[in-house]
């Protein structure tokens, strides 16, 4: 079993909320790249959030995804039931 621990004081990461909805989007253009499932953790010392335990492919990625509708849904979806994160910049832009 993996655990994933907050540099507080060692608190231990507890999962919150399984297969939240993690939009990957271009740094300069806000648009969205990728849409990652992933799970939200969350200390119970500091109560520090961090989102770790992402799918090992993305459910959608541009431009790939023919159906952009498909995408808008699934984000109107994840907001509506409070699962819904971005990640503000692509990886080859770090």
């Amino acid at each position: 079993m993996r655990v994933i621990l907050c540099v507080c004081k060692g608190g231990r990461m507890e999962k919150i909320r399984s297969g939240v909805i993690v939009a990957e989007l271009f740094q300069d253009e806000k648009k969205i790249y990728k849409l990652w499932s992933a799970d939200l953790f969350e200390c119970r010392q500091c109560r520090v959030k961090v989102i770790s335990d992402f799918a090992d492919r993305p459910m959608a990625q541009w431009p790939q995804t023919e159906e952009m509708a498909q995408i808008l849904n699934i984000i109107a979806e994840a907001k509506r039931m409070g699962k819904y994160y971005e990640w503000p910049e692509h990886p080859s832009r770090r």
